[in-house]
């Protein structure tokens, strides 16, 4: 297991749409999207958890950005053989369904916001 401290915290802030204005949105139009997404979530917090990577260690450049699982999947991404494999799995019918939830211009607006915070990639 690697550490987390070895991690490299400007990839993990990095990021290139804010995917908690989209989630918000998709919530508020589909039930089953929040029942699809809250179980990958709780899987992805306890994977932290177990490569003992605390969102509460990296600054937030942005109160906005407070509570973005973000810094996770990106750490993840880093130090999990299994969460790269299940996110390579799991991800783009994830993106899919969020994207033929909301409109091209939210899309575009949700991709806005990290720069806006200085947070883009």
């Amino acid at each position: 297991m690697r550490r987390a401290e070895a991690l490299d915290p400007k990839t993990i802030t990095r990021c290139g749409s804010c995917t908690l204005h989209l989630v918000q949105l998709c919530y508020e139009r589909s039930a089953p999207f929040r029942w699809f997404r809250e179980p990958l979530l709780r899987g992805m917090n306890a994977l932290a958890w177990w490569h003992r990577i605390d969102p509460r260690d990296y600054d937030v450049r942005s109160e906005a950005c407070r509570g973005c699982i973000r810094f996770r999947k990106n750490a993840l991404k880093q130090v999990s053989p299994t969460f790269r494999v299940l996110n390579d799995l799991a991800n783009p019918w994830f993106n899919r369904w969020r994207d033929s939830l909301v409109s091209s211009e939210e899309i575009a607006q949700a991709r806005s916001l990290p720069s806006e915070r200085g947070l883009s990639k």
